[in-house]
């Protein structure tokens, strides 16, 4: 039995991100699991694992769990919640602040179409239930790299083991 279905779900969100056609699509974005380990500055970055804060924080995920009732009987099912940090930034020279935090945007909205999509098949097959982003946070701010536009995110899943 599964004690967790942490790296399935992280595994499965980098597979989505690095395979899907219209982000996969974007050579310049960089799809990274986890935490840099290079300046930003300049890029553009999708972090499944890491919600852009210092070095000091390297929690990739936590994992909450409940066991399943039917009646009053303890079912040998558990019912899991993730939160995975997540971490997608427009960074370019210049200072038009409008154009990062649209750009940033539409990303974002791709890639939440994708993870609702790509549920379809793993709530047929039981193992993960709700896949969606949540908790959004728009960081922006002027540099001397250019504009930025950030938003940290959390991707809630829930799963059964």
């Amino acid at each position: 039995m599964a004690e967790t279905r942490i790296a399935t779900v992280i595994d499965h969100v980098l597979n989505l991100a690095r395979t899907d056609p219209t982000l996969a699509g974007n050579k310049e974005l960089t799809i990274l699991d986890g935490m840099p380990t290079t300046n930003l500055a300049g890029a553009l970055v999708l972090a499944i694992g890491w919600a852009g804060e210092a070095e000091e924080d390297t929690t990739a995920a936590t994992s909450g769990q409940v066991w399943k009732y039917v009646g009053k009987i303890v079912s040998p099912t558990r019912e899991e919640e993730l939160l995975i940090p997540g971490w997608l930034s427009v960074w370019r020279g210049g200072d038009d602040m409008k154009a990062r935090r649209d750009e940033a945007t539409a990303i974002l909205h791709t890639f939440g179409a994708a993870l609702r999509a790509s549920l379809a098949g793993w709530s047929a097959s039981g193992q993960v239930t709700y896949l969606e982003l949540a908790d959004l946070r728009l960081r922006q701010a002027q540099t001397p790299d250019g504009a930025y536009a950030a938003y940290e995110f959390t991707i809630r899943a829930k799963a059964l083991i």
